[in-house]
């Protein structure tokens, strides 16, 4: 039986992440800072930022950039 791509484990974590979940906090400007930078961590890690619309590729990027994130 496949997982359901919106849920995943953090590394660290056992609890599941709900990607699609995030997805629509941030869209909708529900996330903190705190949630933003740990939801987009999570994407980078898990590679999915790359793979959404290129908004999130490019947030991501810069999240990298100004050191909030990291790659793997």
């Amino acid at each position: 039986m496949a997982q359901k791509p919106s849920i995943s484990t953090t590394p660290n974590d056992e609890k599941p992440f709900d990607v699609t979940g995030f997805i629509i906090d941030f869209e909708e400007g529900l996330c903190t800072d705190a949630e933003t930078i740990n939801g987009f961590q999570h994407l980078i890690d898990s590679g999915l930022c790359w793979k959404l619309q290129g908004y999130y590729g490019r947030v991501a990027q810069s999240l990298i950039d100004d050191g909030y994130c990291t790659r793997k």
